[in-house]
């Protein structure tokens, strides 16, 4: 059932869903995952329930469950990445609300659904975000270590940011490329996200071949040599 043939149902649906206080930690992370995948699978179907959905989340990522939070950041992402344009006013009071979950002894899951989120706002609405702040933290925090689902959202991003030439994105390209390319012995990388690597990392080593060289340790040289030829079929 499409986004839009679903909306009446939400509408009786939602009332019931709401995480309500009082209720089982478990309960209350079901509740903000079931709907988390609402918004998603809704598309831009979701934008009549933008605002209410909005101030769901937002209670939610104040639970004092990580689990719940993480869910609510989930949310609060895809809630954005959804409704377009529509929450774009919403931008600066989530970057303040989800970089306070940016610490070394906070909830790594929670982390990631924060780069997540991050890399949905920069994707769907870029201009709306001072980039020039906000890529730097974001680089900072990667790679993932817990959430590996929210990968190629956040490499897409970077993607997305590389190919339009963003200074931001370029002058962080010493910190990401070992990054990418220790990515590409992950085990646990998907192979979605390990073509968007590949990809980038082609282009990037033949516009940026000296920085590459000098970003890079000896190991992971061997390793992008190898990557390359088997993508160049040599």
């Amino acid at each position: 059932m499409g986004g839009q043939k679903f909306a009446p149902y939400f509408k009786i649906f939602l009332p019931l869903i709401v995480p309500k206080e009082g209720r089982k930690r478990s309960e209350r992370s079901l509740a903000a995952g079931t709907l988390a995948e609402i918004c998603q699978a809704m598309k831009s179907s979701i934008v009549p329930f933008s605002d209410t959905m909005y101030q769901i989340f937002m209670q939610g990522v104040k639970d004092n469950s990580d689990e719940v939070v993480s869910n609510s950041v989930f949310g609060v992402g895809v809630l954005l990445e959804s409704s377009g344009s529509a929450l774009v006013g919403k931008y600066p009071e989530v970057l303040n609300v989800l970089s306070a979950f940016l610490k070394e002894d906070g909830d790594r899951r929670t982390i990631d659904n924060v780069l997540g989120a991050v890399a949905r706002m920069m994707t769907c609405n870029p201009g709306a975000l001072p980039i020039e702040n906000v890529f730097p933290t974001f680089v900072k925090w990667l790679p993932l270590k817990e959430d590996y689902e929210e990968n190629s959202t956040v490499y897409t991003a970077i993607f997305n940011l590389l190919s339009g030439n963003c200074e931001a994105a370029t002058k962080e390209l010493p910190t990401l490329i070992p990054i990418m390319i220790d990515q590409l012995t992950n085990k646990k990388l998907d192979e979605e996200t390990r073509v968007i690597i590949t990809d980038m990392l082609r282009g990037v080593t033949s516009q940026y071949q000296e920085l590459t060289l000098k970003s890079i340790s000896p190991s992971q040289a061997e390793v992008l040599k190898q990557v390359l030829s088997q993508v160049n079929g040599s």
